[in-house]
């Protein structure tokens, strides 16, 4: 099977099939005839745009006896790119899908051939993705690998501008609508979805991909996150911390991109602190969707051999630097995400990692649970050993980067990123470099600064080495359209 796979993908990076035409092949996605493996369930729940700092306000998760990665980062920090390396464990540079949309990136242009999905349930397990899969999809195309798929199409590609009400789901090939009552609110007909499939009478052990909506803003930017009205009365005075970065005074030493950034109108709609707080609203739907489904597999005597991840695709920014509502910065609010990890079997407590974990270390993860190899075409390490309690030699540092307009005139970028340094590279020739330790809300650019040239040194040649090695595997890039040179296509969906 595993042949089988690497032959499609060398067929489809050929182009003689692309992402949605490697869909159509039913035979590729058909589940095995009968259960092969007794692996541990599965529940992966991701949400959208969640900074790491609201996880505080998740009484459920917060709870959980797990495993708490406080140093988790997004490589590329935009939903579709970090969500095909969910799925695939690989750099966005390898996969390819490097913006939300146009010709470098959405659910176009990802091969589906070989995902985590893919692998799991050929190797015995019922698959299930529940909510949004990949920005741009709009189909009542099921890609390979998923038993049952019940993904809320992109509000983006249908001009409706929802994802939170009046919004349609593909639902194993019908599309279902769903109005504006209270009982639609996409988070809760999500999780009782997942009830279901949690509750059938199957023997095979299940995989389920639970990707909220929440606490993405609105899509086309008109509103905050919207929360389910059982949460309104909720957080009435909360505020984020107003760092030293917040709608920071002096930009000058940032890149000229937000070196020409106006001061942030605190009084506007969309100001940070209302974005805030109705993150942290329509993130207690989640919470207690969690919760019930604790209590079913409780109930149903599974939560012991049921692996529980929780995390977002991406961090965001909410006024530091004076940006506000984006997300592809090389920056610690856009970078860091949520990430907690539960398993009753090997993690009885809650214990705190400051150990480096990525998105890409997912679908290893994952594959070493259920028992699967880990191959050479996947770039993240498996978390397994870390959550067995051992101390094997962990990554120091990480590439991280992007592609495409967040903002006007933002440039491509990459960094080389750890613990205590962030060194930048953007293609415009500005170059940043932080002292995380000294300065953690990264005020102070120190790149040319003569008493930082031997660290800067020493980073630029680490992020040549990454970039070197990026090079000799990553997927050639299609030559823009030419309405797409202009154009951001990361847009806010």
């Amino acid at each position: 099977m595993l042949l089988l796979l690497l032959a499609l993908g060398i067929v489809w990076r050929l182009g003689a099939l692309d992402g949605r035409a490697l869909s159509r092949l039913p035979w590729l996605g058909s589940p095995p005839s009968a259960p092969s493996h007794g692996g541990p369930n599965i529940i992966l729940v991701l949400t959208d745009d969640q900074r790491w700092d609201t996880l505080a306000w998740m009484s459920t998760v917060s709870a959980l006896p797990a495993r708490q990665f406080t140093n988790a980062y997004a490589t590329t920090q935009l939903c579709c790119p970090s969500r095909a390396s969910i799925l695939t464990g690989q750099y966005a540079h390898r996969h390819g899908v490097l913006t939300n949309g146009g010709s470098r990136g959405g659910w176009a242009r990802f091969n589906p051939a070989d995902t985590l999905a893919v692998r799991l349930q050929a190797a015995g397990y019922r698959t299930a993705l529940v909510g949004k899969y990949l920005n741009g999809y709009l189909s009542t195309e099921i890609p390979p690998g998923w038993d049952d798929w019940f993904a809320i199409n992109s509000p983006a590609a249908e001009h409706s501008g929802s994802y939170y009400y009046e919004y349609t789901i593909n639902a194993n090939g019908t599309v279902q609508r769903y109005g504006s009552a209270e009982s639609d609110y996409s988070t809760d007909v999500l999780v009782r979805h997942v009830q279901e499939v949690i509750r059938a009478d199957d023997p095979r052990p299940f995989f389920v991909l639970l990707a909220t909506v929440a606490p993405h803003f609105q899509s086309g930017g008109g509103t905050n996150a919207i929360h389910a009205p059982r949460h309104t009365a909720l957080f009435a005075d909360l505020k984020q911390d107003h760092t030293p970065s917040f709608n920071e005074a002096d930009v000058s030493d940032k890149p000229s991109w937000i070196s020409r950034l106006p001061l942030l109108d605190l009084g506007a709609v969309a100001n940070p602190d209302q974005h805030f707080r109705e993150q942290v609203r329509s993130l207690q739907a989640v919470d207690e969707g969690i919760a019930r489904l604790l209590a079913d597999l409780r109930d149903l005597g599974k939560l012991d051999n049921t692996v529980v991840i929780f995390m977002s695709d991406n961090g965001l920014m909410m006024g530091e630097h004076r940006i506000n509502r984006r997300k592809t910065c090389p920056y610690q609010e856009c970078l860091r995400v949520p990430l907690v990890i539960s398993y009753p079997r090997l993690t009885p407590g809650r214990v705190v990692d400051d150990r480096v974990a990525l998105n890409i270390d997912l679908a290893p993860t994952l594959l070493d649970l259920a028992g699967l190899p880990i191959d050479s075409a996947i770039d993240g390490r498996s978390l397994l050993p870390l959550l067995r309690g051992e101390q094997p030699a962990w990554r120091t540092d990480f590439l991280a980067e992007a592609w495409g307009q967040d903002l006007p005139g933002q440039p491509d970028w990459a960094a080389v990123h750890s613990l205590g340094w962030s060194y930048v590279q953007h293609a415009s020739g500005d170059l940043e470099l932080y002292d995380l330790q000294e300065d953690p809300y990264e005020v102070e650019n120190r790149a040319g600064d003569s008493a930082y040239a031997a660290q800067q040194a020493r980073l630029a040649s680490r992020l040549s080495e990454y970039l070197q090695a990026r090079a000799a595997v990553a997927r050639p890039l299609p030559t823009p359209r030419p309405a797409e040179e202009s154009s951001p296509a990361n847009g806010e969906e």
